[in-house]
């Protein structure tokens, strides 16, 4: 583990062993939070050299599960890694954890639950019921107590292993981890990103002779896509196009914004896009990690990790719908060919 992340992991234990005994329980998790945000920043410092950049974002398609938060602290603590996981996923798969392993903190946000009490209209912590008002919460035909937020309640550290720490072999899951995006089912991939884009209420237009390759015009709503593109280079133009849709929803009525800021806008969408590509195993030149470099240069600490927010819950949330809607094509296709069968 890097030494840096290790001290300040160490010293987030200590805070989190006097938590229970404490008077002061809120300032320690301010503590907590504060060691966090340093650790990133830590890694943001990273970026002043763009193949750290592009580690980064090839981290975020690898670990599309963890929040961006996570996806810094493990790129911190080792840039290589290429897939993780807690001990007891490995050993559900089969498989063990080495010994002596160079094992990754996380941050894992623990939430409680607040429910309704439609008795009095007040709200309790799910955890203050007694018994049998619990039993009649989870009965759905009782609406006495029904669900209203879950509210952060603290922070707990949680470990994982790159899979180079573990007896799992990467190759054996690296095709089921990433789909690739080839020649032959890239119209297939297209056909799905164009009905995510109609899903989220704009209209797709492929035009001939327009002078860049795509964009995206919110106040009508539609985003326009150059025609004489291969159906690779449409995918990626519109991945980019709708990361723009999906992302910077501010702008519909303020061009002014993306007049005046308009590097950190096109460099959110390029990196979502690469992001997206790269975890397809779409080859797409490798220049999105030089517009972020260039952006992120003399950026404060907060404006950074603000974009690396965005870009890694949008490129997440792209990869979900995509894989979402292949995965139902699939089931629809399977039902489709049972019933001729059966017909």
């Amino acid at each position: 583990m890097n030494k840096y992340a290790k001290e300040q992991f160490d010293k987030i234990k200590e805070l989190k062993k006097q938590i229970p005994t404490s008077d002061n329980k809120e300032q320690l998790e301010k503590d907590i939070l504060s060691i966090t945000e340093n650790l990133k920043n830590k890694a943001i410092e990273l970026f002043n050299n763009p193949s750290n950049i592009k580690l980064f974002l090839d981290n975020i398609g690898k670990f599309n599960n963890y929040s961006h938060n996570n996806i810094l602290l493990i790129f911190l603590q080792k840039p290589n890694a290429t897939f993780v996981a807690p001990f007891q996923t490995y050993k559900k798969l089969g498989y063990s954890v080495k010994k002596s392993p160079d094992s990754i903190s996380i941050i894992v946000p623990r939430f409680s639950t607040i429910v309704q009490d439609n008795r009095d209209n007040t709200l309790k912590y799910y955890n203050s019921l007694s018994d049998e008002e619990k039993q009649m919460y989870k009965d759905k035909d009782n609406d006495t107590f029904t669900f209203h937020h879950k509210k952060l309640s603290y922070f707990s550290l949680g470990t994982v292993f790159d899979i180079s720490d573990s007896t799992m072999p990467y190759e054996d899951i690296k095709e089921k981890l990433h789909p690739s995006i080839d020649n032959e089912n890239a119209k297939e991939y297209l056909n799905t990103l164009e009905e995510l884009v109609k899903d989220n209420g704009f209209n797709l237009k492929y035009k001939k002779g327009i002078k860049e390759d795509g964009y995206c015009n919110f106040q009508d709503k539609e985003i326009v896509i150059g025609a004489n593109q291969t159906n690779l280079v449409k995918f990626k133009t519109l991945l980019h196009e709708f990361a723009h849709s999906l992302a910077h929803t501010n702008l519909e009525n303020n061009y002014k914004e993306y007049q005046n800021n308009r590097n950190k806008y096109e460099t959110e969408a390029e990196s979502i896009a690469y992001v997206v590509s790269n975890y397809f195993n779409l080859n797409v030149p490798e220049f999105s990690e030089t517009y972020l470099y260039s952006w992120s240069k003399n950026k404060d600490f907060k404006e950074i990790d603000s974009s690396l927010e965005t870009i890694c819950n949008y490129s997440q949330m792209i990869i979900k719908k995509i894989n979402d809607k292949m995965k139902n094509k699939d089931l629809d296709y399977l039902i489709q060919k049972s019933n001729e069968i059966a017909i």
